[in-house]
């Protein structure tokens, strides 16, 4: 009133609770209402994969192929790395957030039905080994492409052969992190401008021992675009194959 009035405007996605202390000699006027309109619409979610099938992913840079610069172990683990991110526009090692609210959570699900049969009574088992987590990985987009390019190879990041180990160390390490049960399960996400990138990390069963990288298929959420879909495991590989 007296002092010309104090407005506040809060905006979220989500329910908040937002308190407010004033402190004033006479008595204070207040009124809560809400916005009319709505100023920043939520997008429709809208996620595809990392590199897309047109990128000239198999093609080593220079500096990896001089004979002086890098030995065959580097090259080797060098197209590990690359590997096969995508089999076809639905299918995937790496997905990005495409179309999406900074700040805003969305609720996903993971499916797993990867199994391999074994012996001659056509035992199966999955291929994710039993009783662990599948970790899902929300990546900065530099650190990524660091990766990828081996631009930390510059920094001493990596021994000079570029220990795969050292790689998947250095990428988790920058990764915020939520897991699943082997089986699959639901799971929270809220990504960022800068932190988008998406991996699934699983330890394989004995049918394909050791840490890797789970190829997925993504569907949309068909009943509420604006919320998160599924992703399906349709392959795993191990460390020493991507």
């Amino acid at each position: 009133g007296s002092d010309g009035g104090i407005g506040v405007l809060a905006s979220s996605p989500t329910t908040q609770i937002l308190s407010i202390w004033v402190r004033q000699d006479t008595e204070i006027d207040y009124n809560i209402g809400s916005e009319i309109e709505d100023d920043m619409p939520i997008p429709d979610l809208s996620i595809r994969p990392f590199i897309p099938l047109d990128s000239n992913i198999g093609n080593l840079p220079s500096f990896i192929t001089s004979a002086w610069q890098a030995d065959s172990g580097a090259i080797m683990s060098y197209n590990h790395f690359w590997g096969e991110w995508a089999e076809d526009e639905n299918t995937a090692k790496a997905w990005q957030f495409d179309v999406f609210l900074p700040g805003k959570q969305y609720v996903f699900n993971i499916t797993n039905n990867l199994y391999g049969y074994f012996g001659d009574d056509g035992s199966s088992a999955s291929v994710i080994k039993e009783g662990t987590n599948i970790e899902i990985l929300l990546c900065p987009r530099e650190t990524m492409w660091m990766a990828i390019s081996q631009v930390a190879l510059f920094s001493n990041v990596f021994s000079s052969y570029i220990d795969i180990d050292d790689l998947e160390k250095w990428i988790t390490d920058r990764c915020s992190i939520v897991t699943v049960p082997h089986s699959g399960g639901a799971f929270n996400l809220t990504p960022t401008l800068s932190r988008y990138i998406l991996l699934f990390k699983a330890e394989g069963s004995f049918l394909a021992p050791g840490l890797g990288l789970c190829r997925c298929i993504y569907t949309p959420n068909s009943t509420d675009p604006k919320q998160g879909g599924e992703f399906e495991i349709t392959q795993f590989s191990q460390w020493e194959d991507w």
